[in-house]
Parts: structure tokens; C-alpha cells; sequence
């Protein structure tokens, strides 16, 4: 069996994020590759050892000495569409209102994270969310993760719900090179409460 390896992230219940690695793009998710087997010996007559003779191949079919093809796996969670409820309901003028209110929200939020003005940023977090994370908490969450805040996507809202992609640049480790760059979407969760934009806990 080929190896395997896995995704390794950790979101604080604030929506703070602490990657590893292996994260930046999904390197590990890709399919199990076949590899071709020799065929094994068969006994002959005469007591000596002959290969056995291969099933034959149909016409078009590659040759077990060729590069195995490597098909990446879309990983779900990522790149994922902005809200929809499965209907595709077309936003009314008051999911349009509040799509530019949380856009605002969200870009606010990042710069006061890089800023880290920790107690702003703790402020975007719902009510019940700030009850059971401490700004503590939040800080150590977010403080020293390797990304770089770059910009806010797309942004939809439905019923008080939106959905908000966020883009990153994750310092990767590369072995015997350093790091380097590479681009991370994080999709967060807000929520309309009393006409007000509040980040969802378990975003990220």
C-alpha cells in the first residue's frame, strides 16, 4: 500500500488558525498510485523456474513500465461557493445590504489582527463565542501563525448568514530551500445580529 498522509491544521474555537506544512496546497491529497507487481515464477516441468506469462493487455492500454499518473483530490472545505442553501435563491436587497457590512467587518478584522490590536480584532467574535474564548486565548490562536493577510473574496449572504473567503499567503517550509510563499483560502462565518456583523466561532 502506498503511503498516505494528512491534512495537519488547528482552529481555535476563536477562528484563529495554526498551520503546518504539509497545509499550503494540499500537497498530500492526492490519489493512491498503482504500482505495477513482476509477475511471480511458476514451476516448470523440468523442476526450473519460468516466468509466468502476463494477461494480455487491450489495445490503447499503457505499458506497466510507464509513469503512474498522479490525479490530485479536490479537498472539501476549500475553494468551496459562497453560502447557498440549495435552492440558489437570488439575494434580496437586504442580503446585498449586509454582504458590504460584513465585507467591511471582515477586512477590519484581518488589519486589526496584523496590527495586532487583539482586543478590536476579539471584538468581531459573537457574543457566545467571546462567553467561552478568552481574549487569551484568541491571541495565542492567532500570534506568530506563518500567514500573511492578502485579501477578502467573495462574500454572500442569505438569511442573516454569510459566507466570506478569505486569501493568505502561508510562509511554507521547504526542505533544503527554507520557505516559501504560498496562497491559503480560508472560508469564515459571520452572522447578522441586531442588524450587526459578528464572526461565527467556528470559522476557518
Amino acid at each position: 500500500m502506498p503511503p498516505t498522509c494528512e491534512r495537519s491544521n488547528k482552529h481555535t474555537p476563536a477562528g484563529g488558525i495554526v498551520l503546518a506544512a504539509t497545509l499550503a496546497l494540499g500537497l498530500c491529497a492526492l490519489a493512491p498510485i498503482a504500482f505495477a507487481q513482476t509477475a511471480p515464477a511458476v514451476p516448470a516441468a523440468d523442476g526450473k523456474s519460468s516466468p509466468a506469462t502476463s494477461a494480455p493487455t487491450t489495445p490503447g492500454a499503457s505499458e506497466s513500465n510507464a509513469a503512474p499518473v498522479i490525479t490530485p483530490v479536490r479537498r472539501s472545505g476549500w475553494g468551496r461557493p459562497p453560502v447557498d442553501d440549495g435552492q440558489k435563491t437570488p439575494a434580496t436587497p437586504e442580503d446585498v445590504a449586509l454582504e458590504k457590512a460584513v465585507r467591511a467587518a471582515a477586512l477590519d478584522r484581518w488589519k486589526r489582527v496584523a496590527a495586532a490590536e487583539w482586543e478590536l480584532a476579539y471584538s468581531y467574535l459573537t457574543p457566545s463565542a467571546r462567553a467561552t474564548t478568552t481574549l487569551e486565548a484568541f491571541r495565542r490562536g492567532l500570534e506568530g501563525a506563518p500567514i500573511k493577510f492578502m485579501d477578502i473574496g467573495d462574500v454572500a449572504c442569505r438569511s442573516s448568514v454569510c459566507s466570506v473567503k478569505v486569501y493568505h499567503e502561508y510562509t511554507m517550509k521547504v526542505p533544503k530551500i527554507g520557505t516559501a510563499p504560498a496562497p491559503y483560502v480560508q472560508l469564515e462565518r459571520w452572522r447578522a445580529i441586531e442588524g450587526k456583523p459578528y464572526l461565527m466561532a467556528e470559522s476557518g
